[in-house]
């Protein structure tokens, strides 16, 4: 279920999604970059920006504390049943 975003999170001051903290609009978590395309079409270029890497390496941390948490859950769901 979505979270309580506009459609183009891009014109949203902030995304709050209910599942966790409020997220910075799209704009402020990765860089554009177009490119002629050398007798082709133009091509869009995609990398996070700092804000961007902040974010996910706080995501990797929640993920990883979240991983040790269950993996220590069912290690002791284990032990219980032998």
């Amino acid at each position: 279920m979505p979270g309580r975003c506009e459609r183009d999170v891009r014109t949203a001051a902030e995304c709050t999604d209910t599942a966790g903290p409020p997220t910075p609009p799209a704009d402020r978590l990765v860089e554009v970059e177009r490119r002629s395309g050398g007798g082709g079409p133009a091509r869009t270029y995609y990398r996070p920006s700092e804000a961007g890497m902040q974010m996910l390496r706080s995501w990797s941390r929640d993920w990883s504390e979240f991983a040790t948490s269950i993996g220590s859950l069912i290690t002791q769901a284990a032990r219980e049943e032998s």
